[in-house]
């Protein structure tokens, strides 16, 4: 191993013991403490003391290096698992955060999140100027499959419509689990146009897997998107009744469709 790699490989604070002991030898050295100590010495011999107090400061100075050295190495380890625990905590905190907002069934999230994550955005928007867009979806006649097949396969139909909602999100959009069947999407620096695109994706994409699964009922096959765009200096409130309206519509006109309601 080469010279730099041997001091790599000592730890930093005892490079820091041995250069003070390099500089109290010289120190010791320029005050004539050596010569000193050897008189001092030789004085305790000569009241029959061994020739082992000669060497008596250095055993000192070794034990005090080797003890600071342990006293460090602990301290070393005492932070690391100090830090290891802070990680865990942070870790968990985080975790219990992310489930408080989400929703088990679907994986999206719930509805607390959504009002609060709503209003962030269009502060949002409303400072820069951007487009955003908000889809409102409904699974068409779902009470009708829930009393045919059952809750549990009711809760498949919702779990599967999560997935198809994930698979179209970028990382700047969010989802949410609205209510029972209805789910709304935030899609942000997005306008009319490209939002009627991504809700027809997953109008297709939900019932391609649903027809490819069997089932054969129009209930519970398909969904209902009411889409629309936010207008500058509006509230939540109107955004969501828009948005809402146009869900509803989309459903009177023969279900499995889209609505754009504009502002």
């Amino acid at each position: 191993m080469s010279e730099n790699g041997v001091l790599r490989s000592i730890p930093r604070e005892m490079l820091l013991i041995i250069f003070a002991a390099f500089a109290a030898t010289a120190v010791m050295g320029y005050l004539d403490a050596f010569d000193r100590l050897y008189q001092f010495s030789r004085a305790y011999e000569m009241i029959h003391f061994d020739e082992i107090s000669l060497f008596l400061p250095s055993f000192l100075a070794m034990g005090f290096v080797i003890y600071s050295y342990r006293k460090i190495q602990d301290l070393e380890v005492e932070i690391r698992k100090r830090k290891e625990i802070e990680r865990k905590l942070v870790e968990s905190e985080k975790k219990y955060r992310e489930l408080s907002i989400t929703d088990d069934l679907t994986k999206l999230y719930n509805t607390r999140h959504f009002s609060s994550r709503l209003r962030r955005e269009l502060d949002r928007v409303s400072r820069y100027g951007h487009d955003l867009s908000l889809l409102l979806l409904d699974v068409d006649d779902f009470k009708k499959y829930n009393d045919a097949y059952g809750h549990f396969e009711g809760d498949a139909v919702l779990s599967k419509l999560g997935e198809v909602i994930r698979g179209e999100l970028r990382r700047t959009d969010s989802a949410y689990r609205y209510g029972g069947e209805e789910f709304t999407i935030i899609l942000t620096e997005t306008g009319e146009e490209s939002a009627i695109k991504v809700a027809d994706r997953m109008r297709e994409e939900f019932e391609s897997i649903m027809t490819a699964s069997g089932q054969k009922d129009m209930a519970g096959r398909t969904i209902s998107v009411g889409v629309t765009q936010y207008v500058p200096e509006e509230n939540v409130q109107s955004l969501l009744m828009r948005a809402d309206k146009a869900m509803y519509e989309a459903k009177n006109g023969g279900k499995n469709q889209i609505c754009l309601l504009s502002g």
